[in-house]
């Protein structure tokens, strides 16, 4: 079969238009593909950028539990010693109140003796004159002021 001279130029120029065209669309898909390649690059290092993001909430979300337990401790630890100092103070009163009883005894013991020691001394005295105690009366009044 014979082809006319135009239409085999007309064929030609077209396949070298399509030629042309394929050329572009490969060069096209190329920088498509590299531009794919790029964003794919930027996806991952954003990807890792997310996850430290993550990692560094979780350690920021465990230092917050972490401090949320220490004051709790720490506010534990703040009523115990105030509940101690509060029975300290009450132990302290309970012994200046021991103390006072004690010096009030001593106190009593002491106005005691000095009325026997007065007591014995008149007895003394009434004994050395030759006068004998005058009974159960002096005895018992004797007895009285020790107790």
């Amino acid at each position: 079969t014979h082809v006319p001279r135009d239409q085999h130029r007309a064929v030609q120029e077209e396949v070298l238009r399509l030629q042309g065209l394929l050329s572009d669309a490969e060069a096209q898909g190329h920088k498509l593909r590299a531009q794919l390649q790029a964003l794919a690059a930027k996806n991952d290092k954003t990807e890792a950028e997310m996850a430290a993001i993550a990692v560094r909430l979780q350690n920021l979300k465990g230092v917050a539990e972490a401090k949320e337990e220490l004051q709790q401790l720490y506010d534990a630890q703040q009523e115990d010693e105030a509940q101690r100092r509060q029975d300290l103070q009450t132990e302290n009163e309970k012994l200046v109140q021991k103390l006072k009883d004690v010096e009030t005894i001593e106190a009593n013991h002491k106005e005691a003796m000095k009325g026997l020691r007065e007591r014995v001394h008149v007895l003394q005295a009434k004994t050395v004159e030759g006068k004998a105690p005058s009974g159960g009366q002096d005895q018992a009044t004797q007895t009285d002021a020790f107790e």
